[in-house]
């Protein structure tokens, strides 16, 4: 079965929308609601300071570097021009606290089988003597 074309979809979806808003308009009208004024609904909106907080502009800095495929310069991720030597430093510091991390598990897990193992010696020690 061949897919619909999404203009037609879009077309029907616009025309059956706007005949329910038609709709409820209609019933609005008749039952003598008056719609809401946009400055009655959203002044909350309207305020300096709420535009001044949540309206975001993309500083220049932060146009993609054309060299390497549309990722960010690293003037726009705040590097600088080739400080590349903190991204190493940073990496071979969490190598290093990686490593530290795995040898203290590896020691917990030492001391586990080493106290699973005398308790197993134990164990059988206490059965040799019970039979005995």
């Amino acid at each position: 079965m061949p897919s619909p074309d999404l203009v037609s979809i879009f077309a029907a979806m616009q025309s059956y929308t706007a005949s329910e808003l038609d709709l409820i308009a209609s019933k609005r009208q008749e039952e003598g609601e008056e719609g809401l004024e946009y400055a009655e609904v959203f002044t909350d909106f309207a305020t300096k300071d709420f535009v001044e907080r949540n309206i975001r502009v993309r500083p220049i800095s932060g146009i993609p570097d054309e060299t390497k495929d549309g990722r960010q310069s690293n003037v726009s991720r705040g590097k600088g021009e080739g400080d590349e030597d903190e991204d190493d430093k940073f990496n071979k510091l969490a190598a290093l606290e990686m490593q530290a991390i795995r040898q203290q598990q590896k020691e917990v897990q030492r001391k586990i089988k080493e106290d699973a193992a005398k308790k197993a010696a134990a164990l059988e020690s206490a059965k040799k003597k019970k039979a005995e």
